[in-house]
């Protein structure tokens, strides 16, 4: 995927969000560390934050003034290309500690003695400690403002999200579609890979591809197991565009079902496809939790899940709201939602659904084909 041009990334952040965040906040700065928030902050995707963790990138963005970003000098060339913030500081791996810079940059603002909100639940021990004995000011946890802030899209993060899911669905038909009977899980696999790629993906973020009863795991690594006939196919896969991730489930047969699988199947989407439908602004995550797990009821079979969906943006994996039984978060036009029940009738075979549903004013638009589901793809035997 060709690179989001920088004044375009300013326009994907919800500055109006973030505003009313650190208002209510009464922070005087955030300091961002994952490579999820340093990229929805900057607009720039730092790929070796996730590949290496002690070269951080921070942002620092102040309720006053302009933000500065941090990076490796390593990355400068790249963050001054894809980022809009004209600040950006460097340091040197292993010569200088990126906390020293940034203790560095957060002086220059003033903020000593300051309210400064910073990713704890990123940012390692030793650094964290490096940071409190550097400068006097009082640090409190901002993951959740963060991600209170990415909770509600932009148009241009749902579409450039929505396109990603699409390219997913048409590289999981097109790898199915020229497989068969006799083709391992893993060479399967691979041209799902390679069908993402041809798509535009940057890499794949993750891949789970299972038949028979390797289906059972919720993330079974491709093996050498063969297809044959009447074996499930189940995969739940996403790609990276930019640092914008897909993250879809589908299910396929070789040939035919048998009849318990196809009623098994026909009992689940169901249920997912109630649930679907089920979602709208207003409700909380877990009211919809329950009313999946009332939906499977009603059908005789049993949830199972611990969570049944989640919210999807950037780098990272599952984003808030998550739809699991205790969260009281409410949904809000703007969401994004990538639900994912899963269905487990016994120890030999699984079931997994997974759909983007924008959350909208008057109820929720389901983004991808849900209804190509109402039948498992067939794979040539």
């Amino acid at each position: 995927m060709a690179a989001i041009a920088s004044d375009q990334a300013r326009q994907l952040i919800n500055l109006e969000r973030l505003q009313a965040e650190l208002d209510r906040s009464d922070l005087d700065a955030v300091v961002a560390v994952s490579p999820e928030n340093t990229h929805y902050l900057s607009g720039a995707w730092i790929r070796t934050q996730v590949s290496i963790r002690d070269r951080l990138a921070l942002l620092v963005w102040p309720v006053l003034g302009e933000p500065t970003f941090v990076v490796c000098n390593i990355e400068e060339s790249l963050a001054e290309r894809e980022s809009w913030i004209k600040d950006v500081r460097t340091y040197v791996e292993f010569a200088q500690s990126p906390v020293n810079l940034l203790l560095e940059v957060l002086r220059e603002k003033g903020l000593e003695g300051g309210r400064i909100g910073i990713e704890r639940r990123f940012l390692t021990a030793e650094y964290h400690q490096e940071l409190i004995e550097g400068m006097r000011a009082d640090y409190q946890a901002a993951d959740h403002l963060l991600e209170r802030v990415r909770a509600v899209k932009t148009p241009g993060e749902v579409s450039l999200i929505r396109d990603a899911f699409f390219k997913t669905e048409a590289a999981i038909r097109a790898a199915w579609a020229g497989s068969r009977a006799g083709d391992s899980e893993r060479v399967i696999a691979q041209r799902m890979v390679d069908e993402l790629t041809r798509q535009g993906a940057d890499g794949v973020r993750h891949i789970t591809l299972a038949s028979g009863e390797n289906t059972i795991h919720a993330h079974r690594r491709p093996g050498d197991r063969q297809l044959g006939p009447g074996d499930l196919l189940l995969t739940d896969i996403g790609g990276n565009w930019g640092g914008f991730n897909s993250d879809m489930a589908r299910m396929g047969v070789c040939g035919d079902p048998t009849p318990e699988s196809a009623a098994e199947f026909s009992s689940y989407r169901e249920a997912y496809v109630d649930t679907l439908q089920y979602l709208r602004p207003g409700v909380t995550a877990a009211s919809v939790f329950h009313y999946c797990a009332r939906a499977f009821g009603d059908r005789g079979i049993d949830l199972t899940s611990p969570h049944i969906g989640h919210s999807v943006s950037r780098g990272g994996g599952h984003e808030n709201p998550i739809l699991h039984p205790f969260n009281e978060q409410r949904l809000e036009p703007g969401m994004l939602i990538a639900l994912e029940p899963t269905f487990r009738p016994n120890d030999t075979r699984r079931y997994h659904l997974e759909d983007l549903v924008l959350i909208t004013p008057n109820g929720a638009d389901i983004i991808t084909d849900w209804e190509s589901t109402a039948q498992m793809i067939r794979i040539t035997t």
